[in-house]
Formats: C-alpha cells, structure tokens, sequence
C-alpha cells in the first residue's frame, strides 16, 4: 500500500474559531476593565455620601453602564493599535521611527474613543433623561465632546501607550519563541542527518560480515 495512503491527514486550524476566541478575549477584559472603572467610579463619587450617611450621587447601575461603555469602545481601535504595534516595532536601529509612530497614534486612538464616548453618551442621555429638554442636538454633542475631552484625552493616550507597550512585549515574545522552536527544529534535523550518516556508514560493514 503507498505510504501516502497510511499517513493521517492532519486537521488545519480553523482561522474563524481562532478569531471569535480572541475577540471573546478582548471582551473578557474589556468587561473586567469596565468592571473595575465601575467600582473605582461608584466609590469616587460615593464616598462621602456613603460616609456621611447620604444618598449616593450616582447608581452603580450607572456607574457599570458608564465603565463598560468606557472600555468596549476601545474595542473598534484595537486592530489599529495592533498593526502599528506590528509596523514599528521596538529595534535596534527602528526605535526613533517606532517612538514617532507610537507618539502620533496613541493621541489619535484616545480622540477617537473620546469621540465615540461622547456620541454615544449623548445619545444614551437624550434617550433616558433629557426630553424636551430645549437643548439641540449639537449643543449636545459640542458638550459632550467638550467633556470627554477634559475628563479622558490623558487617560485615553495613556492606555493606548500602554497597550502600544503590551502589544509590543507580545510581538517581541512570539518572535523569541519562533527563533526557539526554529533552533529545536534545526537540532532536530541536524541529530538526523547524523544519525543517518551513522547508519550508512555502519551498514556496509554489517553486509560484509554477514
């Protein structure tokens, strides 16, 4: 029977299942990281209500609505965070291109998220609370962007910084760990060939004697 015929056909990896299983990732942490916001939020705010035996200023309700919509909307930016962290990495020689791309995106990331939290604030407010309100829908948006912009450029520009950083770590890790499993693989080949040229040396005296 061919040897072809006895060799199981090994199952490629389905790229699809790869790529839900990561963005299911992305959303874990976004949530946890929507979580926690929410907490730090609920307690900034709260304190000294909650001490001082008052009503809380704000709902945890809204303070984990605020906090996962916070962190969710990074989402829509994380394949651009990944393909500049991938374009300009961190290397010898490339670092200044790198540092100049990594110090023009990360401004750019937070105006844009800053920009979908205000869009998407103004809208959640004109649906639960402000109706008739007289105000029009630019004065809404002129005043949001105007508080998302004071209240999370900074913050926004540091946790693209730093996602620039891990995503650059993880780059930097995949590469080591293809060079280790390239050397395993040389050793590998190089036994084998030694080990063949062994046995071929090895045979001619075998058939001799016998």
């Amino acid at each position: 029977m061919p040897a072809a015929l006895l060799e199981v056909p090994q199952r490629q990896p389905v790229r699809g299942g790869a790529r839900a299983l990561g963005f299911a990732r992305l959303l874990g942490a976004a949530a946890l990281l929507g979580l926690a916001s929410a907490l730090w939020l609920y307690a900034s705010y709260n304190g000294g209500a909650l001490l001082a035996h008052r009503p809380p200023l704000i709902s945890f309700g809204d303070a984990l609505g605020t906090g996962l919509m916070d962190w969710c909307l990074w989402l829509p930016l994380w394949p651009v965070l990944r393909a500049v962290a991938a374009r300009f990495p961190w290397r010898r020689g490339a670092w200044r291109r790198a540092l100049l791309a990594h110090a023009l995106v990360a401004p750019v990331c937070s105006l844009v998220q800053l920009a979908l939290f205000a869009l998407a604030s103004v809208a959640l407010r004109a649906w639960l609370y402000e109706h008739g309100d007289g105000w029009t829908l630019a004065a809404r948006v002129q005043a949001g962007l105007a508080e998302a912009f004071a209240a999370k450029f900074k913050s926004g520009v540091l946790v693209a910084a730093l996602a620039l950083l891990a995503l650059q770590a993880f780059e930097a890790w995949k590469r080591a760990r293809a060079s280790e499993l390239s050397a395993e693989q040389l050793a590998r080949a190089l036994a084998e060939a030694r080990l063949a040229a062994l046995s071929a040396a090895l045979e001619p005296h075998f058939l001799f004697n016998a």
